[in-house]
């Protein structure tokens, strides 16, 4: 059993970098977080076996153990267990301040633009042998700062409405992100996006609707960079209908080294699955 005694007496510091006129109390009480006066006597004293089991690597039962020796709260793991579960809106509530409260930080822009990243991790429970939990980060170039956060279960896919936009954002994702569907609603909130995509993301068409090549398009460019216009067919249906989404396909060739380990890296994976290589994404990889 592993027990962190010596974390104690540091709770007044960590209580001092909660976000400014957060009322725990409060707003736990309307999150439904902290309903009664029992084991648990306050809103703190929650948040502090939170930060506990979450942050120190302690199970449940070391986490009430630890809470007991040091005079916190008697309770036992199941209860601990479900005082959480209950908690999880009321502490992504504090997340969200913490994270408005670093964005009031000025910062410059970049040609009143703010470029934001955004990417998913997968986190596995201990001894798990596949993604149990997936977290979706918002990153802001400007102030080197992380400013969303998404905490999904494995079924939370990635997809570029994770965040919320305003006018003057540009989002950069990568090839996982270009599904067309997720495209227009960034450009209808004002912002726009810069996505990779596989050979096979992306339904594209010519901008007149006629199909699209894209591999004679790949062969035929003779420049290390190149840009074309296509248009994304997103499968929406209705009246009236939409107008076409028109975007820049942007295309730069990798250096041999580069490609060759990308096609080195796809053989790889398709000897592991005992198949065979898609000779079209062995083109693409070039």
């Amino acid at each position: 059993m592993k027990i962190r005694p010596e974390i104690l007496d540091h709770w007044p510091e960590v209580r001092a970098r909660l976000p400014a006129g957060f009322d725990l109390e409060a707003t736990a009480r309307l999150r439904g977080a902290f309903t009664r006066v029992r084991e648990i006597k306050n809103a703190e004293t929650l948040l502090r076996l939170a930060l506990a089991y979450g942050g120190l690597g302690m199970s449940l039962r070391e986490t009430c153990a630890w809470a007991e020796a040091g005079g916190i709260a008697r309770l036992s793991d199941p209860s601990l267990l479900e005082r959480l579960c209950k908690a999880a809106p009321w502490l992504g509530d504090i997340v969200a301040a913490l994270i408005a409260e670093q964005a009031k930080v000025p910062a410059g822009r970049f040609a009143g633009y703010r470029l934001r990243v955004l990417d998913g991790t997968s986190i596995c429970h201990p001894g798990a042998d596949r993604t149990t939990w997936r977290l979706h980060v918002g990153y802001d170039l400007a102030t080197a700062q992380v400013d969303q956060l998404e905490l999904t279960d494995i079924h939370g896919a990635e997809n570029l409405q994770r965040l919320t936009y305003a006018a003057g954002d540009i989002v950069l994702a990568d090839r996982y992100y270009a599904r067309p569907r997720d495209l227009r609603p960034v450009i209808d909130a004002g912002a726009d996006f810069i996505v990779r995509t596989g050979w096979n993301s992306l339904r594209l068409l010519q901008t007149n609707g006629e199909p699209f090549d894209l591999f004679a398009a790949l062969a035929a460019q003779q420049e290390q960079e190149g840009e074309v216009q296509v248009r994304v067919h997103e499968g929406i249906t209705g009246t009236p209908p939409t107008p076409p989404l028109v975007l820049r396909l942007i295309v730069r060739r990798k250096d041999p080294q580069q490609a060759q380990a990308e096609q080195e890296r796809l053989l790889k994976a398709a000897r592991k699955h005992g198949k065979q290589p898609d000779p079209r994404s062995l083109e693409a990889a070039k």
